[in-house]
């Protein structure tokens, strides 16, 4: 396994709106190139391939780069996020598409548990693919909601005009 990029937010835009989001990597998994999303649970549900298609449809993505950069956005890290990186308090950002991948999948890993009635579950760590078919249908789950959102916002909206 080698990682191509982890941890990079994500901006893309469909007819109801923009969105954004952080994928988990773009790993190289014996010579294929597969977009993955890491989950802790034991199975994968409907909401997981829906993420994973929002998050491998983006537009571009946000890629840390030197001060003095072309074309890059400063950003000054909050202290707790600062505090996780050593300190650093300014950064630079520019955007970037997103690198090729071949396959999508969700990375379940756990480690040792014990359930509500005391009996350990082992640890797992299992890639799952996930067939390309199913996540260009899962996309049209995360539109429904993401479209669902802004009619919710507008109608709010509305209400708060009619009651003034």
């Amino acid at each position: 396994v080698e990682a191509v990029c982890t941890e990079r937010t994500v901006f893309g835009t469909t007819q109801f709106g923009g969105y954004a989001g952080t994928f988990d990597g773009i790993l190289k998994v014996n010579g294929v190139v597969v977009f993955e999303d890491v989950k802790t649970a034991r199975k994968s549900y409907e909401s997981h391939i829906a993420q994973l298609a929002a998050l491998s449809a983006a537009d571009t993505m946000a890629v840390e780069v030197p001060k003095g950069t072309d074309g890059a956005v400063y950003h000054k890290m909050s202290p707790k996020v600062s505090e996780a990186h050593g300190g650093q308090v300014d950064s630079w950002w520019k955007p970037e598409g997103l690198p090729g991948f071949e396959q999508f999948g969700i990375l379940r890993i756990r480690p040792d548990d014990y359930d509500d009635y005391g009996t350990l579950t082992p640890a797992f760590c299992r890639l799952e693919i996930i067939p390309h078919e199913q996540v260009e249908a899962a996309f049209g789950i995360f539109e429904a909601g993401l479209a669902a959102r802004h009619a919710q916002r507008n109608y709010n909206q509305v209400m708060k005009r009619i009651k003034s």
